[in-house]
């Protein structure tokens, strides 16, 4: 699924911001090739998910992401899902390094997950 950023972090914030960007202007980029209008009702999806290390504006992704329309309304409630879910159930974000250069406190409580 991808490492999940920590929300309430400022930086988390506007790299989540950077990747829905990035995946809306992927889509913008794909009704320009079709010559079509933007969908009524339809939001721009991505995946992995802009909550992660690994969206659309990510380091490593190369563009290596899938972009696509869906329902609007169905695309808020699965990002509201996530969101409940990352805090009712403690998903613990991945910013190693604190911006002294060390490593956060919860480090130890990390869990790696193969690539």
């Amino acid at each position: 699924m991808g490492r999940i950023l920590r929300r309430r972090h400022r930086r988390s914030r506007t790299r989540n911001e950077r990747n829905r960007n990035r995946s809306r202007t992927y889509c913008a980029d794909i009704l320009r090739a079709e010559g079509v209008p933007r969908p009524i009702n339809r939001d721009c999806d991505e995946y992995p998910f802009a909550a992660t290390h690994e969206g659309s504006a990510g380091p490593t992704t190369n563009g290596n992401v899938a972009v696509g329309f869906i329902l609007w309304d169905h695309n808020e409630k699965v990002g509201t899902d996530l969101g409940w879910f990352v805090q009712n159930y403690r998903v613990l974000g991945s910013e190693p390094l604190s911006a002294a250069g060390q490593l956060h406190p919860f480090e130890k409580l990390y869990v790696d997950t193969p690539n």
